[in-house]
């Protein structure tokens, strides 16, 4: 039961990460956009999952100048580094979602022989 709990903990936890990168990328042309930041962390030792911790850095007040003179907030967003965390999030959700797969089917197979 551990190994479920803690691949569907870890699957809230990537879908979590999937929508921050999506938020972020949605966002990129969006001036002084400051985007989240989605980490993991273990759970409580009792708790055996992940969770996932959102961060927004506070709003940023750099500004660059246009050619005609005017100051426009520039958005933050790194879209080779969020096409990267969202690979890496869907590819981190399919595998925990294979764990949760392979743990169902052992435990259907631990009821039938002890039937």
């Amino acid at each position: 039961m551990v190994s479920i709990h803690t691949g569907l903990s870890a699957l809230n936890a990537f879908a979590t990460g999937v929508q921050g990168t999506a938020y972020n990328i949605a966002n990129i042309n969006t001036a002084g956009f400051q985007p989240v930041s989605v980490d993991y962390r273990s759970g409580r030792p009792a708790d055996h999952g992940v969770r996932p911790v959102v961060t927004r850095p506070p709003a940023d007040t750099t500004v660059s100048a246009t050619p005609a003179g005017q100051s426009l907030p520039v958005s933050h967003v790194n879209e080779a580094r969020e096409m990267t965390k969202r690979i890496v999030n869907q590819r981190s959700f399919e595998a925990n979602a294979v764990v949760i797969r392979t743990s169902d089917d052992l435990i259907g197979t631990l009821i039938d022989l002890k039937i």
